[in-house]
């Protein structure tokens, strides 16, 4: 068995995590580093599985909604990540709802918005 096999290769077969792979090079034209590029792709395919083992089975990345942020991030807390994780992990959900022209849906840090979604989640920021 090959150890170094990417998270990719081993999650199984998902059609949005596909599908976010394939929009994930837009981000390139970003200047986004290969390492984090890289790191951003594994997120984004690890969001897909989770949603699809929360049941929220959506099929295109455009179809992401409000109720998919918040379900995500109540995941990481239940996973008990810590905040710096959640907070680098809502970076990359942020990338998804900008490459879909869907941006309010995850709010920016500092934003009257951010602070009351990290209050609902119980996360201090």
């Amino acid at each position: 068995m090959n150890v170094n096999r990417s998270l990719s290769s081993r999650l199984p077969p998902n059609p949005l995590g596909d599908a976010l792979e394939k929009m994930a090079p837009e981000d390139r034209v970003a200047c986004l580093a290969p390492r984090v590029h890289a790191q951003r792709v594994r997120l984004l395919r690890k969001m897909a599985h989770a949603l699809w083992a929360m049941d929220m089975r959506i099929e295109k990345p455009a179809d992401l909604r409000h109720e998919h942020v918040i379900a995500l991030m109540r995941h990481w807390r239940a996973e008990g990540l810590a905040q710096g994780t959640i907070l680098a992990r809502t970076s990359h959900l942020r990338s998804w709802a900008r490459n879909i022209g869907r941006q309010e849906l995850v709010p920016r840090r500092g934003s009257a918005a951010w602070c009351d979604l990290m209050q609902d989640l119980n996360i201090h920021d």
